[in-house]
C-alpha cells in the first residue's frame, strides 16, 4: 500500500529514516528532478543514510506492505544527522568499504556523483535478513518449497465471489476482502482477475489487451467470478482469455497484485506463429543517426542489405559530424545495395532533432527510427512491423531487442520502474523469455524504445514529431505518450527480434557530470509534462520499482503468513547489499 506524503525540502547534509510501529517492512521513496528515485528502508532503520549536497525539493511516497491492510506507525521521520553521528557512521562505512575490492572505482563514481549534485546513498551494514552473497538471478534460485499439497483442484466460494484454485495454489489472507470490495463497488462486474506469485516471481497479467486475446495467448491467471451468476458455474473450467472474450472490458477488472500463490504457472505459452506478412508494401524510410562507431553502422547496414527481404526500403543516414574516414567508405559500399542517402548535420547531438531532420528528407509513408547499433537477424522482420504500423488504430510499433549474448534488452517500456520508466525483464535468458507471453508475443504497451520503432508518417505529423526539448532521454517515451493521448495504441511485437548493441556508439548517459545534469533537466521536463508514474496497466504494483529484472518486493514474503503444514516462504530476490548505493534511474537510451 502506497501513501503519498507530498513534498518536503531537505537541507544539505546527511539524512536517515527513523520509524517505530507494528510493521514488518516499510520504505520511503524520494523523487526529485536530479534523482528520480531514492529508496530508504525502514525495517532496518538507520542502516541507510542519504547525502544531499544542495537544498532540494523532494516528492515523498511511503510503501507500507505490498497489500492493503491496517498498520500501526507511531513514528516516521527523516532526521538530519549531527556532525558526530555523521563522522561515526562514515568511518564505519569507509572501513567496511576498504575490505572489499574495487574501492578506487567506487570512490571515483561517488566523486562524479557529488560533482553532479546528485544525492549519494550509503549502506552501512548488511541487512540481518539477507546475506551479502545472495544470488540475484531472477530464476533457478534454490529455496525451500512449501510442502506438496495432496488436494486436487478445488472451488472456493466467499460471499460475492467464487474461484477455482489448482492443487498447489492458495489465496492470500486478504484476497477475498479485496475482491469482495471490488464486486460491491461495481455491480456490473462479472469477473476480476489478478496477478499470481509463481516460483518466487510475479506472473503479471496485463490490462485488457486485444492483441493477446486475438492471438489466443492471453496469460491464464486466477479469476474471481461473481457468485450466483451463470458465468460462475460454467466459467470455472475455462481459461481467463475465454472469459474475457465473453464478458468484455466493461464487465471485467484487474487487480495488479498477486492474490494467489502457486508453485508452477497455470499454463505455458503456446507455440503460435504470430508473424503476419503485409498485404501491401509501402515505401519505408529508415532514419539512422550516427557519428562515432562505423563498425556498428556497418553491421546495421549489413543487416538491412543482407537480412531484410522488404523490397521497398530507403535508408537515410543522419551523419552528426563524423570524422572517421571509414564512414565515407561505408556510404560508398552500401550505396550499391541500398537506396541510401546521407544527410550531414554539423551541430551538437540532439537525437530528437536528428530524427526530425531525417523524417523531413524521407519519402516513405512508413517511418522507422533505427539506432546505428541495432542489427537485423530475420529476413521477415520489417514486413511484420509494417503490417502492424499500417493498422489505423496503432500509433507506434516496437520489437523485441536482444543483447549480443542473446539475453533480453527490450521487451517494451514499463512505467514506474527506476523513478520514471525502464525496460522490464532486462537480462532475461532466451529460455526464460519463452515462458513469458508478454515477452514473446505481440502485446500492448504504453511505450516502446526508439532504438527500433515504426510509425506512419501521418501519425508522426499529428504530434509534430519528436520533441527536441528531449535531446537524448525520454524523447521516444514522450512521442509514444503523445500519440496515446490522441487515441492511438502502442504495440510491442515480441515475435520480431533484432540485436541491440546498446549504448556502444555514444556511451552511457551518466558517464560525466555534464551528461548527468542534462539527464536531470530532461527528467524534470518529463515529470512536469506527464507527472510521476506509479503504476502501469501492463506491469504490476508488486514489481520492485528499484530494479528492472521483474523481481518482486521483499515485503511480499512478510505478507504471506505461516500456516499449519506450510513453511514460511524464504526471502524473495533482492540485490546484494552494497557499500555505496547508486539509486537507479531510467535507461536514458530507451
Amino acid at each position: 500500500m502506497k501513501v503519498r506524503f507530498g513534498e518536503v525540502v531537505l537541507a544539505p547534509g546527511w539524512w536517515t529514516l527513523r520509524c517505530q510501529g507494528d510493521i514488518a517492512e516499510l520504505a520511503v521513496f524520494l523523487r526529485s528532478d536530479l534523482d528520480p528515485l531514492v529508496t530508504l528502508a525502514g525495517h532496518d532503520a538507520g542502516r541507510h543514510i542519504l547525502f544531499v549536497r544542495e537544498k532540494t525539493h523532494w516528492d515523498v511516497e511511503v510503501l507500507i506492505g505490498a497489500l492493503p491492510g491496517l498498520y500501526a506507525i507511531s513514528c516516521l521521520e527523516l532526521v538530519r544527522l549531527t556532525y558526530s553521528e555523521t563522522s561515526r557512521r562514515l568511518l564505519s562505512g569507509f572501513s567496511r568499504a576498504l575490505t572489499r575490492g574495487g574501492i578506487l572505482k567506487r570512490m571515483w563514481a561517488l566523486g562524479q556523483r557529488l560533482r553532479s549534485g546528485q544525492a549519494m546513498g550509503l549502506s552501512l551494514a548488511g541487512s540481518p535478513r539477507f546475506s551479502d552473497r545472495q544470488a540475484v538471478r531472477p530464476v533457478s534460485m534454490p529455496y525451500e518449497r512449501d510442502p506438496p499439497c495432496t488436494l486436487s483442484a478445488r472451488i472456493e466460494e466467499y460471499d460475492q465471489a467464487v474461484i477455482r484454485l489448482e492443487a498447489d495454489e492458495r489465496l492470500h489472507p486478504e484476497a477475498m476482502s479485496i475482491v469482495n470490495g471490488e464486486f460491491r463497488r461495481n455491480c456490473d462486474l462479472l469477473a476480476i482477475y489478478s496477478d499470481a506469485w509463481v516460483d518466487r516471481l510475479i506472473a503479471p497479467v496485463p490490462a485488457w489487451d486485444p492483441e493477446l486475446l486475438e492471438g489466443g495467448v492471453f496469460p491464464d491467471a486466477p479469476v474471481f467470478l461473481r457468485a450466483g451468476t451463470p458465468l460462475s458455474i460454467d466459467g470455472l473450467n475455462r481459461s481467463l482469455g475465454d472469459i474475457l472474450r465473453e464478458v468484455g472490458p466493461s464487465r471485467s477488472s484487474r487487480i495488479s497484485l498477486p492474490l494467489v500463490r502457486g508453485d508452477k504457472p497455470r499454463t505455458r505459452p503456446k507455440s503460435v506463429a504470430m508473424i503476419r506478412r503485409a498485404v501491401v508494401r509501402p515505401l519505408v524510410s529508415a532514419v539512422i543517426p550516427t557519428r562515432y562507431r562505423p563498425d556498428l553502422l556497418d553491421r546495421c547496414l549489413g543487416g538491412l542489405s543482407r537480412q531484410t527481404d522488404y523490397p521497398n526500403l530507403e535508408v537515410i543516414i543522419v551523419d552528426n559530424g563524423s570524422t572517421d574516414l571509414r564512414y565515407e567508405a561505408l556510404y560508398k559500399q552500401y550505396t550499391q545495395y541500398l537506396d541510401l542517402r546521407v544527410l550531414r548535420v554539423e551541430e551538437a547531438f540532439n537525437y530528437s532533432r536528428l530524427v526530425n531532420r531525417g523524417v523531413r528528407e524521407a519519402s516513405g509513408g512508413i517511418i522507422m527510427s533505427l539506432n546505428d547499433d541495432v542489427e537485423a537477424m530475420d529476413p521477415g522482420w520489417l514486413e511484420s512491423l509494417v503490417d502492424s504500423a499500417l493498422r489505423p488504430e496503432i500509433g507506434v510499433v516496437g520489437c523485441r531487442l536482444l543483447y549480443g549474448d542473446g539475453t533480453l534488452q527490450h521487451g517494451g517500456v514499463t512505467f514506474g520502474i527506476g523513478g520514471v520508466a525502464a525496460h522490464l525483464w532486462k537480462g532475461l535468458s532466451p529460455e526464460e523469455a519463452t515462458g513469458n507471453p508478454m515477452v514473446i508475443y505481440p502485446s500492448r504497451r504504453r511505450a516502446v524504445t526508439g532504438a527500433c520503432m515504426a510509425f506512419r508518417r501521418n501519425a508522426f505529423d499529428m504530434v509534430y514529431g519528436f520533441d527536441e526539448s528531449f535531446a537524448v532521454a525520454f524523447n521516444d517515451l514522450d512521442f509514444c505518450l503523445r500519440l496515446e493521448a490522441r487515441g492511438l495504441g502502442i504495440l510491442y511485437r515480441g515475435d520480431v527480434v533484432l540485436t541491440h548493441h546498446e549504448s556502444q556508439s555514444r556511451g552511457a548517459d551518466d558517464a560525466s557530470v555534464a551528461r548527468r545534469r542534462r539527464l536531470a533537466k530532461e527528467i524534470g521536463l518529463f515529470r512536469e509534462r506527464w507527472g510521476v508514474f506509479r503504476s502501469d496497466p501492463y506491469g504490476s504494483q508488486a514489481f520492485d520499482p528499484t530494479r528492472d529484472s521483474g523481481a518482486v518486493y521483499a515485503w511480499l514474503a512478510a505478507d504471506w503468513p505461516v500456516r499449519r503444514g506450510m513453511h514460511r516462504p524464504g526471502p524473495v530476490l533482492r540485490d546484494s547489499p552494497k557499500d555505496f548505493s547508486d539509486p537507479p534511474v531510467a535507461d536514458p537510451r530507451i
